[in-house]
């Protein structure tokens, strides 16, 4: 028997953070979830913890806007998108927000790979929010994922959830002089952005 690695373990401890931490907001809007998730401090500029981010967040509204689900199902569904390596929008050809999404999909929707129906909802809502982030045709942001695939995930809620979520507040990015690939005013989130 193996012990995991440092990096596994510090992984898993974050994701599960994440979760918590998430669970405890009371926001409706999946912008203002994202605002404050990132405020905290638990997750990097860039890195693989927006991809249980996303699931977090897509669940935690779907709660506080009205929907049914235990806490348990989101730690499983955030421990399920963590397994998604770092890098995967450029080495994998899949955004692991996009995946973020599709795990939080499959949560809410009971999905499973008998289910053609669920299975292809799920799919779609993937493939959605990864034409969005492809759009852009910019370096990665993990921000900037994240925010369009919470857009799209509202999008796509009132056509495939009882309970529609949204992302409508307004989001100026903080970090953009921080950032040595921002693609400036060409992001939706840059403050001088015309679009």
């Amino acid at each position: 028997m193996s012990l995991p690695s440092d990096e596994s373990w510090c992984s898993r401890r974050t994701a599960l953070q994440i979760a918590r931490q998430c669970w405890q907001l009371q926001d409706r809007d999946m912008l203002a979830l994202l605002q404050r998730m990132r405020g905290l401090g638990l997750v990097p500029m860039h890195g693989p913890e927006h991809h249980g981010l996303v699931a977090a967040i897509v669940l935690t509204a779907y709660r506080n806007a009205g929907g049914e689900l235990a806490e348990q199902a989101v730690t499983e569904t955030v421990l399920r998108a963590n397994s998604i390596p770092g890098g995967s929008c450029g080495k994998l050809g899949i955004c692991g927000a996009a995946v973020g999404l599709g795990t939080a999909l499959a949560t809410l929707l009971d999905s499973s790979p008998l289910d053609g129906q669920k299975r292809a909802l799920v799919q779609q809502a993937v493939c959605q929010a990864t034409e969005s982030i492809a759009s852009l045709n910019a370096p990665r942001c993990c921000q900037r994922e994240c925010a369009l695939t919470l857009r799209v995930a509202a999008e796509l809620s009132e056509k495939i959830l009882p309970v529609r979520l949204t992302a409508k507040q307004s989001y100026d990015c903080v970090q953009f002089e921080l950032c040595d690939e921002c693609v400036g005013q060409r992001c939706l989130l840059h403050p001088e952005h015309h679009g």
